[in-house]
């Protein structure tokens, strides 16, 4: 007699053994948390990306919110444990850096907000956003 029985499709069950169930669920846990790391650090990189751009000037925050957003989605199809997402992950921490540089230099030499700021900030408060 099986100790596990998964359901497959209603009509079929099949059956796993122990030995046979706990090394499946070893490799499939490991991989599973290996690609829920990977997807929260890339989240978390994409949020900060997007935190730090927060104090630019309008066109520089919308340039970096289009750039990181046109990298990720090329990187989505990137398996969690290879190379690339590994290197497209060190890419971004290099991009989050060179982000915060610039809101730095940005904070030095601060300048007038556009009139399309004004106007977003203006949208914003009639509409109660």
């Amino acid at each position: 007699m099986c100790t596990l029985v998964r359901q497959v499709t209603p009509n079929r069950k099949f059956c796993v053994g122990n030995s046979e169930h706990d090394t499946f669920h070893k490799i499939f846990r490991r991989s599973i948390d290996t690609s829920i790391d990977d997807l929260m650090s890339a989240l978390s990189l994409y949020r900060s990306i997007l935190r730090t751009a927060q104090p630019l000037p309008y066109n520089f925050r919308m340039y970096t919110r289009r750039r990181a957003r046109d990298h990720f989605e090329a990187s989505r199809s990137l398996s969690p444990n290879s190379s690339e997402a590994e290197q497209a992950l060190a890419f971004g921490k290099d991009q989050l850096k060179l982000v915060k540089r610039q809101a730095v230099t940005h904070g030095m030499f601060a300048s007038d907000p556009l009139v399309v700021e004004v106007c977003e900030k203006y949208l914003s408060l009639s509409t109660g956003e």
